[in-house]
């Protein structure tokens, strides 16, 4: 098959609970075309960053701006701007507004946060129903952690005249009702919940360091994709 442009530069497996993780020397990769010819993944060759996560938190909170957040080398010079759907995934984006939808806009020099689209994934006496079997034929109670909710999502950034990352670009998704109670729950503002937003920093491109934090432990997977400007990437 033909080379392409996106290279899998890392993959994080996270399988212990943690407060935060980092995909570092991000620009000191390679990409490797069917000819064996190699391609440094600076900013220059290389100047999209994509991450996609799948991540679990080890609360049943419902977290805010401040509990999930991202930033690359800098601790300085963030902002974040963040938009979340209101109750029973009413919210809908039309011409300049944002409909049935809440939001919150801020600036922040230390980090861009974005956890108002994102919620826990602990729920006491949770009823998902009678107990399952898996395919080895183990019994997996409603309440077990296999059976909790995860978050998906992705962040984004690319660079237009090297001088500074702007915007990082994210969504999230979860699948919760944050109550507590059975099948017939009534939807709140946390379920089906979505979040959509950006953010950048002024203090040039230099994230050869990505940090993703939080206040509440999480675990799960996360990968960093390259976008390069040409096809120096063999199609595997």
């Amino acid at each position: 098959m033909a080379d392409q442009n996106w290279v899998l530069q890392s993959h994080i497996h996270q399988n212990s609970y943690t407060s935060s993780v980092s995909f570092t020397n991000t620009t000191s990769g390679y990409a490797t075309k069917s000819d064996g010819t190699q391609t440094l993944l600076n900013y220059g060759n290389a100047p999209v960053f994509r991450i996609h996560f799948k991540i679990r938190f080890n609360t049943s909170s419902a977290l805010t701006g401040s509990n999930f957040r991202t930033y690359g080398n800098y601790n300085a010079g963030n902002d974040y701007v963040y938009h979340w759907a209101n109750n029973n995934q009413l919210g809908q984006i039309t011409a300049g507004n944002w409909n049935g939808c809440g939001g919150q806009t801020n600036y922040s020099t230390n980090y861009q946060e974005a956890g108002y689209g994102m919620t826990g994934s602990e729920y006491s006496n949770y009823n998902w129903g009678p107990s399952t079997t898996d395919i080895d034929g183990n019994a997996v109670a409603s309440w077990k952690d296999r059976r909790t909710a995860w978050s998906t999502g992705w962040l984004e950034t690319h660079f237009d005249n090297q001088a500074a990352y702007y915007p990082w670009h994210w969504f999230y998704g979860m699948a919760t009702d944050q109550t507590n109670g059975n099948f017939n729950d009534t939807g709140t503002q946390w379920w089906g919940a979505w979040c959509m937003g950006a953010g950048g920093c002024s203090n040039g491109p230099y994230i050869d360091q990505i940090n993703l934090q939080a206040d509440y432990n999480f675990r799960g997977d996360f990968f960093l994709f390259r976008g390069m400007n040409s096809n120096n990437q063999v199609n595997e």
